[in-house]
């Protein structure tokens, strides 16, 4: 058995490891993942510390979650442990883990590994948007490590947190001239790349930090209001991109009955699709990753053109269709979880990131399974471990 002290000490590295390749590598995040839960399982004080897991909310909501998925395998549709969505959900075993592995120590060499991780994926995206060369995973992308799905929201959050480091740290003129490059290459990439979830999720995000921060002087409000809409506009009519994507999104939607090969016009149908399928089963749903086949079935039975997709590109209407209310609810306490926590906890230079992760990722899961996607749960793991960490988890 490891001694609870190394082993603590083997996963406060790993976890700065792991915030160093959230935005670079779904290889390297596995890994981390895994060596953090067998080191967890190998350390002296496991007993002591499952007891100190089941008193945290959030710890029981992701097990929660993931249960869930584990009883989805046993409905009559089971196809076995090497269902799909079965193992993606399993990496949410890791924040019960950190939860509790980890201390204060750990938060600020973790956040500025991210931001790291996340300044080398910005740069090798501006080396595609500037010709130099293609991406090389994901053809067609103006991301290098990952698809545009997954990198707009890391960007995002690269932006915010590197925002927040300028104005709430401790830090020297010239590191926060440093950080302010930063902030604006991140700022730049989400809009310069093309993934309409992460500019959405960052917008609403900005609105909501306009708020909280100017809150009570609705003059700075209005201003900073303004700043954001001159600068979407600027975006909007100065980069082709963006425009673009905007332009096609807005048709798909208004035409989606026409256009049902398009990525608008697709995921509404899909939506009213999973919608049928939830009021077919609405308590315990079809089982895990039983959408594609439930999907086709409906399809069928209405004389519809097959759609082949593995889930409706709505984490929402994804957890309902698989596990009716009761999964519903499971995905959804991991957010109540979240916010009792952040309420809970004490105003420090983390406040306003413990309100913009979890309201990103409701905002963005509207449009895709983010919480089906390695990097993007990398990312919701690492930043709800670091900061969500109730009073009564004692720290080192």
């Amino acid at each position: 058995m490891i001694p609870t002290h190394y082993a603590k000490n083997a996963i406060h590295f790993l976890t700065i490891f792991l915030a160093f390749v959230t935005p670079l590598s779904i290889a390297l995040i596995n890994l981390s993942l895994a060596l953090i839960l067998i080191i967890f399982l190998l350390h002296r004080d496991l007993f002591a510390s499952l007891k100190i897991m089941v008193k945290n909310p959030l710890a029981i909501a992701a097990l929660a979650y993931v249960g869930v998925y584990v009883f989805g395998l046993f409905y009559p549709h089971y196809i076995g442990f090497t269902n799909p969505y079965f193992h993606e959900a399993l990496p949410l075993l890791a924040l019960p883990v950190l939860l509790v592995m980890l201390d204060n120590r750990t938060i600020k060499p973790a956040l500025i590994g991210y931001v790291a991780g996340a300044l080398i994926s910005a740069l090798f995206s501006y080396g595609i948007i500037l010709g130099y060369y293609e991406s090389y995973f994901y053809a067609g992308h103006l991301s290098y490590f990952t698809n545009r799905l997954d990198h707009a929201p890391q960007m995002a959050f690269a932006f915010i947190l590197t925002l927040t480091m300028v104005l709430f740290w401790s830090l020297s003129p010239l590191q926060k001239r440093l950080l302010v490059v930063l902030n604006l290459l991140f700022l730049f990439n989400v809009f310069l790349t093309d993934g309409r979830a992460g500019q959405i999720g960052f917008v609403l995000v900005m609105a909501l930090f306009l708020y909280w921060y100017f809150h009570g002087k609705p003059l700075h409000l209005l201003a900073g209001i303004t700043a954001l809409v001159l600068f979407l506009g600027t975006m909007y009519y100065a980069n082709n991109t963006f425009s673009s994507r905007i332009d096609e999104a807005v048709d798909e939607a208004i035409h989606y009955e026409e256009k049902l090969n398009t990525s608008a016009g697709l995921r509404i149908h899909m939506w009213i699709d999973s919608w049928r399928l939830f009021q077919a089963h609405p308590l315990l749903g079809t089982g895990t990753s039983s959408y594609g086949d439930e999907a086709i079935k409906l399809r069928q039975r209405l004389g519809k053109v097959m759609l082949n997709h593995a889930h409706p590109h709505n984490q929402y209407l994804f957890s309902a269709v698989q596990f009716g209310i009761v999964g519903l609810a499971a995905l959804l306490s991991l957010f109540v979880a979240l916010f009792w926590s952040a309420r809970r906890s004490p105003r420090d230079e983390y406040t306003f990131l413990r309100i913009a992760m979890p309201t990103m990722f409701m905002v963005i899961m509207l449009s895709d399974v983010y919480l089906s996607h390695t990097m993007t749960v990398a990312l919701f793991i690492l930043i709800a471990a670091l900061l969500y960490r109730p009073p009564y988890v004692k720290q080192s």
